[in-house]
């Protein structure tokens, strides 16, 4: 029995939930959100579980559990404090924050905190996701595994955003005029995609390439129709979403480019949506995945799958190539892999 503890209950940590509510082998013994009071399967749509929801980690009691499935925040600072409190109760943790996918990019000095804190319990901390944490990263380097020698890797992935709420929306300057767009950036309002320096770290750091130069584009999408989601209507001549890249160089030259245009309603323009991975090298590869990989279920699903990969981790702060692949196994936790050739 794996003891699971949630801290985050919005959409990645509820389908999370969700999946863990239906595995006999994983006994959730803790939850924290804003949905004080209710019980975990309730706030799923599950049949009740038995765990009552509280607002604060000191009101979760003395539980003991093996891991923590967070769900909070995006960046590292933010996440530390929690971090370090699921350390001192013995806990390891799997991270959906974005910065997390690669902590050393954004908060080096952090990160080192971290991992000698984890180390100091024998406890396993990683961060996983699908963007970041495998559209433009995981997946990859597995494919680089493929390549006797790798030159440059180019990742496209164009993303539908229109389920999404407000939250979200508002960072990628969804409703804006063009002018309100610039100076959202420049106010630090309007940020895009929150990943590229982890993606990019990840895969330098796997391939043992020096980066000397990294450098960031955003530019708006205007829309020329009407466009609707159950969220907002956005008007012609304002922004539908934005055009985000980035790129690695060594030498002056580009070895990484990351391109990830999100917009609402991108077909209202014919504008496709999937994931392209194209790595110049020998021998040369292009995967293309249509549509693209959506963003929450399967970063949830990556959350799930990862336990038995942590539990069985070395201890301290880790990276995605630091720990055994996760697959879906049915249940997620170790016990299920099942030896070549056992009955």
């Amino acid at each position: 029995m794996v003891r699971v503890l949630l801290w985050g209950m919005g959409e990645i940590g509820s389908r999370a939930a969700r999946m863990l509510v239906e595995r006999p082998q994983v006994e959730i013994v803790g939850a924290i959100s804003h949905q004080v009071g209710v019980d975990v399967g309730a706030a799923v749509g599950a049949p009740e579980h038995g765990v009552t929801i509280v607002g604060r980690p000191d009101d979760v009691g003395n539980v003991e559990a093996d891991v923590c499935l967070l769900a909070t925040d995006q960046r590292v600072r933010d996440l530390a404090p929690q971090i370090e409190w699921l350390l001192i109760q013995g806990t390891s943790v799997i991270a959906s924050g974005e910065e997390m996918i690669f902590p050393w990019a954004s908060e080096p000095d952090l990160a080192g905190v971290i991992d000698a804190k984890a180390r100091a319990v024998g406890r396993t901390v990683y961060g996983t996701g699908v963007n970041p944490g495998f559209a433009m990263d995981a997946l990859v380097l597995c494919l680089t595994s493929c390549c006797a020698s790798v030159r440059r890797i180019d990742v496209v992935r164009a993303s539908d955003f229109s389920p999404y709420g407000p939250g979200p929306l508002r960072s990628l300057g969804v409703g804006l005029e063009p002018d309100e767009f610039r100076a959202g950036l420049a106010a630090g309002t309007v940020d895009g995609h929150i990943g590229f320096r982890e993606s990019i770290g990840a895969i330098s750091r796997a391939l043992g390439w020096a980066i000397e130069e990294f450098r960031e584009e955003i530019e708006p999408i205007v829309t020329t129709v009407e466009r609707r989601t159950p969220h907002i209507t956005v008007s012609p001549g304002r922004v539908a979403g934005c055009a985000h890249s980035a790129e690695a160089l060594i030498g002056g030259e580009v070895v990484i480019r990351l391109s990830h245009p999100q917009q609402i309603e991108p077909a209202a323009e014919g504008a496709a949506v999937g994931d392209t991975v194209t790595i110049d090298g020998a021998p040369p590869i292009t995967m293309q995945i249509t549509p693209e990989i959506e963003g929450g279920q399967a970063t949830a699903a990556r959350m799930v799958n990862a336990i038995g990969s942590v539990l069985d981790g070395p201890p301290g702060l880790v990276a995605m190539d630091e720990l055994a692949l996760p697959f879906a196994t049915p249940l997620g936790v170790p016990g299920t892999r099942v030896r070549a050739g056992a009955a």
